[in-house]
């Protein structure tokens, strides 16, 4: 996989979701209809064209979207601090400046069995990598998608990787909610934090897979002295940081 040469330009916000509360998708399509390349896992930064103030200009998101869509790309923001609220108070058809695509956060071509191991918002680069996957099929490939948060209405993308997994059956979910309180009986899956009991018992044996994890750095801090312990080398962990 080649990764493609950065390139700068104006966008217009055509669509806006929200996932769940406090987490928007924003999609944007360039200006002069040109086709987008990137790799999944990579990053776009998203900026405000007439802010003078480069520390409030721009600010970066790993592409929510497939790269097997080329007209237009997403981005997921969770709703933080002011720069977030701005952004996703955007109105849909306003133009934007995107610069894209950056970053080596991308699936090792060599590996046949990848795990992703996400916490909150950090799931996004697994939503593209997922949809890469699903759409590519390639021979002999599997995955792995642990993801936490904190009650079954915050794990963003729940359906869309629930079908995704449909489509491409060597896709395994392995979901965990993580508030003690919460008592809904709408949820049959794993409760609890990520921690080494529930890896090992998903995956067996740690042989041959890679290991991607994106989170906050307390979260993947974490989670790599958890699979260091199980025996994983740190050249089969890779990591990208949010906040």
């Amino acid at each position: 996989m080649t990764i493609a040469v950065p390139q700068t330009f104006d966008a217009v916000l055509s669509e806006k979701r929200e996932e769940v509360p406090g987490v928007v998708t924003m999609r944007l399509a360039p200006v002069d209809g040109r086709k987008l390349s990137f790799l999944p896992g990579q990053f776009a930064m998203l900026c405000f064209p007439d802010e003078p103030d480069p520390q409030r200009k721009c600010r970066a998101y790993s592409i929510s979207s497939s790269p097997q869509v080329t007209d237009y790309i997403e981005v997921t923001i969770k709703i933080v601090k002011e720069w977030t609220s701005r952004m996703t108070s955007t109105a849909v058809g306003t133009k934007l400046q995107v610069k894209m695509p950056f970053g080596r956060f991308v699936l090792d071509p060599t590996c046949r069995d990848h795990v992703f191991i996400a916490g909150g918002v950090g799931i996004t680069p697994f939503a593209a990598m997922s949809s890469f996957l699903a759409a590519t099929k390639p021979e002999a490939v599997r995955a792995t998608l642990f993801y936490s948060a904190k009650t079954p209405a915050t794990l963003i993308f729940r359906e869309r990787f629930e079908k995704t997994a449909r489509e491409w059956p060597e896709l395994n979910l392995a979901f965990t909610i993580t508030d003690k309180e919460y008592s809904g009986a709408d949820w049959p899956g794993h409760r609890g934090r990520l921690d080494a009991e529930f890896i090992k018992a998903t995956l067996g044996n740690i042989a041959g897979k890679k290991f991607y994890l994106c989170g906050s750095g307390q979260m993947m801090a974490g989670i790599e002295e958890i699979l260091e312990s199980m025996g994983v080398a740190k050249e089969n962990i890779h990591t990208e940081k949010f906040g």
